[in-house]
């Protein structure tokens, strides 16, 4: 991948990240209040992370910033113009083919993994990869577990991270 594409590329600029995300206030890149305005909550047995309106506007923004990327032709998932159906259309005279899906993958991207991402793929400040990792993970613990005593348990058998990247932001696919 080209990473030199994407704006946040070498960024060192809190200010100029925040002027690209249209971040107006400084609470918003705090931790616990991104995460006070993500709605968890567990549906038909998996965690549903959904942010509010003003936060999922600055991760398109994010999304905007990654969008720019040459990936590779044969990833699908979270490419622009790309999907399932273009995917299938590209393996339907094939003689076989495997699908997989791999299990809470979202929610064992640690962390850990969007911060690197940020400092090392895309050379930014820790400043401005903090921010950018804040607003694509989140950390369930900051939420208690959300009240789900399965939501506990799965962190406590290590089945997925307590921070992790956000299952419902606009950006986390492409990530």
């Amino acid at each position: 991948m080209e990473y030199e594409q994407s704006i946040f590329y070498k960024l060192q600029s809190k200010k100029r990240l925040k002027d690209f995300l249209f971040v107006k206030r400084d609470v918003y890149c705090e931790e616990n209040f991104i995460n006070s305005k993500i709605k968890v909550f567990l549906q038909e047995g998996r965690i549903i992370e959904a942010p509010d309106p003003d936060i999922q506007a600055i991760q398109r923004n994010i999304l905007r910033g990654l969008n720019i990327l040459n990936v590779p032709d044969y990833l699908y998932s979270g490419v622009r113009q790309k999907g399932y159906k273009k995917c299938q259309e590209k393996h339907d005279n094939k003689k076989f083919l495997f699908s997989f899906d791999i299990k809470k993958f979202f929610y064992n991207t640690s962390r850990e993994k969007v911060y690197n991402f940020f400092k090392e793929k895309l050379q930014t400040s820790n400043e401005v990869a903090e921010i950018l990792t804040i607003y694509s993970t989140i950390d369930l613990g900051l939420k208690k577990y959300c009240g789900s005593q399965q939501i506990k348990n799965w962190v406590e058998k290590s089945e997925i991270s307590q921070r992790h990247l956000i299952a419902g932001a606009p950006q986390s696919v492409l990530l």
